[in-house]
């Protein structure tokens, strides 16, 4: 196994729960609009997102990075190949290479997720998409902690993981992906429950930035 961080040692050793590894990312599955793809899953888990990628349709192959080894090792049953390592190092994937990338909860781990994105975009086919979730940093009980407590904790999952070094609202989000050779083609908001998706959807979506706990993003290859 390549030599990690210090933040990516941190990572294989706190402590979290089991689902966080595991499960399917429907959300993300959902914004993949194409079938019978070559996808990239960059932090696998255990492959519940590429199982359920397989049984629908939507994947024709399923190659995967997963920096856990023995989470690694249960998802290579479903992928036809799974890295074990960081998305950090280097790859030798030809150009264009796969149709669709997933980064799932994955940018915010790392060190330049910018350098990453345009390694990416090299092997990404020339009609690819990527379909991302983002953590949103505005998240109202990060900020009221911030105005009402003056504080900021850290915990073992969430917007406030204590494994995230870059933190994203929806427009520097938006502006990595194009400065990276990006373009959206969609973007929603994802709330941890009806106690913010309600009075977003009552307040016709003008306070999502608040509200949202993530941004999912589908985005296609500019060119």
């Amino acid at each position: 196994m390549p030599e990690l961080t210090t933040n990516g040692q941190r990572y294989l050793h706190e402590s979290k729960a089991q689902d966080y590894f595991s499960n399917p990312r429907t959300e993300l599955i959902d914004l993949i609009n194409r079938n019978d793809l070559h996808i990239l899953e960059i932090g696998c888990g255990r492959g519940d997102t590429g199982k359920v990628l397989r049984e629908t349709g939507k994947a024709r192959s399923l190659t995967g990075v997963e920096l856990v080894p023995e989470h690694a090792r249960t998802a290579d049953s479903i992928f036809d190949k799974v890295h074990i390592g960081s998305i950090e190092q280097e790859f030798d994937w030809d150009v264009g290479t796969f149709d669709c990338v997933v980064l799932g909860d994955v940018l915010e781990h790392l060190v330049d997720p910018w350098g990453v994105l345009r390694r990416l975009r090299r092997v990404l086919a020339d009609d690819g998409m990527v379909v991302a979730s983002v953590p949103n940093i505005k998240h109202w009980p990060v900020i009221a902690n911030l105005i009402l407590h003056d504080d900021w904790k850290y915990a073992q999952d969430g917007v406030l993981d204590i494994t995230h070094l870059r933190f994203f609202t929806r427009k520097n989000a938006l502006r990595m992906f194009s400065d990276n050779g990006y373009a959206v083609n969609a973007i929603h908001p994802y709330f941890n429950g009806r106690r913010y998706s309600i009075p977003s959807k009552f307040t016709f979506g003008v306070f999502a930035g608040f509200l949202a706990e993530r941004w999912l993003i589908r985005l296609k290859a500019a060119a």
